[in-house]
């Protein structure tokens, strides 16, 4: 008894997405009930990294914030020639050393492959259809 190819394609799509589905699910269980103080320390950890970098309800959103922000990004801009500190700067051409063979040949040798994977492709259709209809 043979299968017909697009079954067994659907059959293993559907049981490959079913296993990442269970694995994803089985990542995301929380540890037994007994742990409360793990989640009580993680809870713990998470605060004070909130605090630390200034995260959550403990972000700064202060007129001395919005004047530091305005103040680093002037300092940026002047040190990197950005907004009100960029100079017109002439365009300027650049040579290269000609067309990139090497690369062209890489490139064609990839899309005769991709040719060649699709004729066999094609062929081995072409003959699994005859022998189906034999």
């Amino acid at each position: 008894m043979r299968i017909p190819l697009h079954r067994l394609a659907l059959v293993t799509l559907l049981s490959l997405s079913l296993s990442a589905v269970a694995a994803a699910g089985a990542h995301a269980k929380r540890p037994a009930s007994g742990q409360a103080a793990y989640f009580r320390a993680l809870a713990l950890r998470s605060d004070g990294l909130n605090r630390q970098h200034h995260l959550g309800r403990y972000a700064q959103n202060g007129a001395a914030y919005f004047e530091a922000l305005a103040a680093r990004s002037d300092g940026l801009n002047r040190r990197y020639g950005l907004g009100r500190y960029a100079v017109a700067r002439p365009l300027t051409s650049v040579s290269g050393r000609g067309f990139a063979w090497a690369d062209a040949g890489i490139g064609a040798g990839f899309a005769v492959g991709i040719v060649a994977l699709l004729a066999a492709a094609a062929l081995a259709a072409r003959a699994r259809t005859r022998t189906a209809g034999a």
